[in-house]
């Protein structure tokens, strides 16, 4: 009854209104003004494209990059896209434009080469590139490639050319904020329906740009943080429900039926996988799994670098923990992340159980450990771990196994499911 009448002034009196994000105050109020009196224009897009071979600046990532975007400006996408001069900016800007677009043009104008992108050579790429880099307009191009990127001086034709790499490269789609819904640039933590649209616009963008991902892999960054958020807090509404259920059947039985202790066990698991949703999405809100993809994903460390990373966290987790915690809150955090790398989440989900079992099988604390000496109290704890040691090593070397050739556990789900 009690919790009825709490449950009352949050019905009857809920807020219509967003909460504002930004602190009142005169320098606030004078930028709200600002905001509302000069529109911004572009709504940014931003992704990062990492070539499968480490090397982004080649003709067949390129080519398949730019056939994606060729697809987006003739999508229903199309007519959003800006075009045009952004005197904020003072600069000419494209709907989507990339090295890729750069490198079309230049072999197309030139006479010499007798080639497209689609028909050039790795060397004709690499010519065409050092000229959009040494050019004086080449700027923004450099300033897109990784961290990583470096070349190697060659003779061609008598002249030395630098023949760049990179693993990867960022780019940016413009399109009309207008158009669009208008509204703040950036995509922050709201629940407005313009900035739901906007992120829906930014997952098609994705989906577009991403293709087949035969050579490379795209991410957007932080291009959905609501809508991921909004999904996650959804979820959780199914749990809350089942536990109310199950309490309110706990409560009306009798506390001398055997089945009350099946109920109010179901009961716990379902309030516990209730509250790992709810964490989940108020971390989603809050940004955090965005915020921890960025950060690692701009240590410029390779995919299979930053999966060892995460597996390493949950190795040292599965030591003092459980498996519930693990995979119904951390898991979550790192799905966007392990998203982003564009590894296949069923083999994701096989190599955290693999894991997981190595960790309780550990020293120094070894979960499984425990659980036998409960079961054979005269056994020593020296003892066990012991004997547990050889599984240990043969774990480990199944993990590895599964890690690197993927094969190995996708096979079976591929055949019974298709790809």
């Amino acid at each position: 009854m009690v919790t009825g009448l709490l449950a009352v002034p949050l019905v009857l009196m809920a807020p219509e209104e967003q909460a504002s994000q930004e602190p009142g105050g005169p320098v606030f109020d004078l930028q709200k003004k600002v905001n509302d009196r000069f529109r911004p224009r572009i709504h940014i897009t931003s992704v990062i494209i990492e070539d499968r071979e480490r090397d982004i600046l080649r003709q067949e990532p390129l080519w398949e990059l730019y056939l994606n975007e060729e697809a987006l400006r003739r999508s229903e996408l199309g007519p959003f896209l800006y075009n045009g001069y952004d005197p904020d900016n003072e600069r000419q800007i494209f709907g989507v434009f990339t090295i890729a677009d750069a490198v079309q043009g230049v072999l197309r104008l030139d006479p010499s080469v007798r080639a497209t992108l689609e028909t050039a050579t790795d060397g004709q790429v690499k010519q065409a590139i050092h000229r959009i880099l040494e050019s004086p307009t080449g700027e923004p191009m450099r300033d897109s490639l990784s961290k990583d990127a470096s070349f190697e001086l060659r003779l061609v034709d008598g002249r030395e050319i630098k023949y760049w790499r990179a693993e990867a490269l960022s780019a940016f789609v413009a399109s009309d904020n207008q158009k669009l819904g208008g509204g703040p640039l950036t995509i922050s933590p709201a629940g407005d329906e313009v900035t739901l649209g906007k992120e829906r616009f930014n997952r098609r963008v994705q989906e577009i740009l991403r293709g087949d991902q035969s050579s490379f892999r795209l991410w957007g960054i932080a291009i959905d943080i609501n809508l991921e958020s909004e999904e996650q807090g959804r979820t959780a509404v199914p749990f809350i429900a089942a536990t109310v259920v199950l309490v309110l059947a706990v409560v009306g039985l009798t506390l001398r039926s055997v089945r009350v202790v099946g109920l109010t066990f179901l009961a716990l698991i379902m309030l516990l996988v209730a509250a790992s949703n709810f964490f989940g999405a108020v971390f989603s809100r809050l940004g955090t799994p965005m915020m921890l993809t960025d950060l690692l994903l701009g240590l410029d460390l390779s995919p299979m670098l930053i999966l060892a990373i995460i597996m390493a966290v949950i190795f040292l987790l599965g030591w003092p923990l459980e498996w519930v915690p693990i995979v119904l809150i951390i898991v979550p955090i790192l799905l966007p992340l392990v998203d982003k790398l564009g590894f296949n989440l069923t083999w994701f989900g096989i190599l955290v159980a693999i894991n997981l079992q190595t960790a309780w099988l550990s020293p120094p604390v070894a979960l499984s450990a425990y659980f036998l000496k409960g079961v054979v109290p005269e056994w020593d704890l020296k003892d066990i771990y012991a004997g547990m040691m050889q599984f240990m090593v043969i774990q480990m070397i199944g993990l590895l196994c599964v890690m690197f050739f993927p094969q190995i556990a996708l096979w079976l789900p591929e055949l019974i499911y298709g790809k």
